[in-house]
């Protein structure tokens, strides 16, 4: 038997329901809208560890930390370690780069203690005496200078030559696997001028079909998004467009905050726009806050007023301006000033790459949708998506997923062509 609600009843109901849909539009605000001082300071995530801080700073002329993490793990002995692994990415044509490179591992032995070295394109141990060819070390030396210089070889090995005895070099190639991705790689170069002049030709063939399916709407949407993916225009000119479609054509605007649960990649990065224009206006008062907000800042949280440094809370990076406020009350009256500058750089860590290319590409499908197109346009528009696919695979630019497709479009022509 159900049973009636009384009239009390019913008004808690009601309020529970007005408390729901009063929590949740506070909740779209923040993630929204610029950080609010009050809001921030009761923490809303869980605690992450405090930044970590790498061992190691490098100057700006020799290069800069792209990300940093801190691991670490129980030794038998249980004692807690944490190892420091440094990825360095090479420019092999560059003779800049590669001094670079040779002070980098300078400054790396020198004052992280690093005492081991692994690098690409050999395998075991590096015979370090190869090139000491005599008893005069100078001369050894203007030999050396003399093969780099030259490009003979690079800042790994001019550095190796001059290491102290106790730093290891060893090559993390396996040996038979290399020389067989060398062999591929050379029937490759051996293929090349023809591979390019068919990939040329069929280029133009696409080029030729767009001018015949596309008319209005669809060719412009299709060309917008050519000079996107081909580097041409920026993804905030990009993004621009497909809002303007997306009014036109879908009759709803990407920026408005209800939009939120069906593209929140689209309308957090329209948010992130219009915090940017507003954080231009006035830089060098702007400037100045920060500056100020740095100084009263604990030391360590005074990287989130620093760009550069956000690298060291990567997804994290909310919770250090709560941790900030909650710490130092008295950052509030300045903190207002830029919260702004605050919003924008939180709701760009929180913003995944991954997730706005995905709802980019999903509005294109939608935008397309919505259009009267011939069943001639739709193929070459599904044909063309597919070209797309294997123009990246040849420039090595697949992503995991991508590559998925491609293997199961193939899996299925095989199928449909044994039957």
């Amino acid at each position: 038997m159900r049973r009636i609600p009384t009239d009390s009843q019913s008004k808690r109901i009601f309020l529970r329901l007005i408390a729901c849909c009063l929590a949740s539009i506070f909740s779209i605000q923040i993630l929204l809208w610029p950080v609010d001082a009050s809001a921030l300071l009761a923490p809303q995530i869980p605690s992450p560890p405090f930044a970590p801080t790498p061992p190691l700073q490098l100057a700006s002329e020799l290069g800069r930390i792209s990300e940093y993490s801190a691991a670490s793990f129980h030794t038998a002995s249980s004692q807690r370690v944490r190892p420091h692994v440094y990825l360095i990415q090479d420019a092999h044509d560059s003779l800049d780069a590669q001094e670079s490179i040779r002070s980098i591992l300078r400054q790396l032995v020198k004052q992280a203690g690093v005492s081991r070295v692994l690098f690409e394109g050999g395998s075991g141990k590096l015979d370090r005496t190869f090139y000491a060819r005599t008893q005069d070390e100078a001369l050894n030396r203007k030999v050396w200078d003399k093969l780099f210089s030259a490009g003979e070889i690079g800042g790994l090995e001019r550095f190796a030559l001059e290491a102290p005895a106790a730093v290891q070099f060893s090559g993390i190639e396996h040996e038979p696997g290399y020389f067989e991705n060398v062999r591929a790689l050379l029937k490759t170069y051996e293929a090349q001028k023809d591979a390019t002049s068919e990939i040329e030709r069929i280029g133009k063939e696409f080029k030729r079909k767009a001018t015949i399916c596309l008319r209005g709407k669809a060719r412009r949407i299709y060309q917008e998004g050519k000079k996107y993916r081909a580097g041409d225009i920026s993804l905030a000119a990009y993004f621009s467009h497909m809002s303007r479609w997306a009014k036109d054509i879908l009759l709803f605007d990407v920026s408005h905050p209800v939009n939120q649960f069906l593209w929140p990649a689209l309308v957090r990065f329209a948010h992130l726009e219009e915090l940017a224009k507003e954080i231009s206006k006035d830089r060098s008062t702007l400037e100045a806050v920060l500056q100020k907000l740095g100084r009263r800042t604990p030391a360590g949280l005074k990287f989130i007023w620093n760009p550069s440094q956000h690298y060291l809370a990567r997804g994290n990076l909310r919770w250090y301006f709560e941790r900030a406020l909650d710490q130092c009350p008295e950052l509030l009256a300045d903190f207002q000033k830029a919260s702004a500058w605050a919003g924008y750089h939180i709701l760009r860590d929180e913003l995944k790459p991954e997730d706005l290319s995905k709802e980019l590409e999903l509005l294109e499908e939608k935008l397309y949708g919505a259009l009267e197109l011939s069943r001639e346009t739709k193929r070459f528009l599904r044909e063309e998506k597919e070209w797309e696919l294997v123009l990246k695979l040849t420039r090595l630019a697949l992503s995991r997923k991508e590559r998925g497709e491609m293997q199961l479009r193939i899996k299925n022509e095989e199928l449909r062509m044994k039957n």
